[in-house]
């Protein structure tokens, strides 16, 4: 086994024999980690699926996704005002320019911002 050890209890383990790679992250800039038992736990469970005996009849069960309070919807008429090519780097740095950034409410995803660089001639001095 090889492994690469992290804060929060963040990993890599390869396991050659079982020909499994594990990851776990953790949004360590926020606090979060995973505790060791629960991940001991799910470790288990993952080499006992890749290892164990065949179950005749499996049964999926949902997951359990807690909802994040950060991730909301936001009705298109107050994202309009954001919309358009916007200067990249914003003049109040007084840096020069590199890009415009343009901001579109996507086709599939239209409550979500899809920024896409867009080159600027660095020999134009006028954002």
């Amino acid at each position: 086994m090889y492994a690469a050890l992290g804060v929060g209890n963040q990993f890599i383990a390869v396991l050659p024999k079982s020909d499994i790679v594990i990851v776990n992250r953790a949004n360590t800039y926020e606090g979060e980690s995973t505790g060791s038992p629960a991940l001991l736990a799910l470790v288990e469970e993952i080499l006992e699926a890749r290892t164990g005996a065949l179950a005749e009849a499996p049964a999926l069960t949902p997951l359990e996704v807690t909802p994040d309070p950060m991730i909301t919807s936001v009705p298109e008429d107050q994202l309009r005002e954001y919309l358009g090519d916007w200067p990249y780097l914003p003049a109040p740095l007084d840096l020069e320019q590199e890009a415009t950034i343009r901001v579109t409410l996507g086709a599939v995803l239209r409550k979500r911002f899809l920024c896409r660089p867009t080159p600027t001639d660095r020999t134009s001095t006028s954002p």
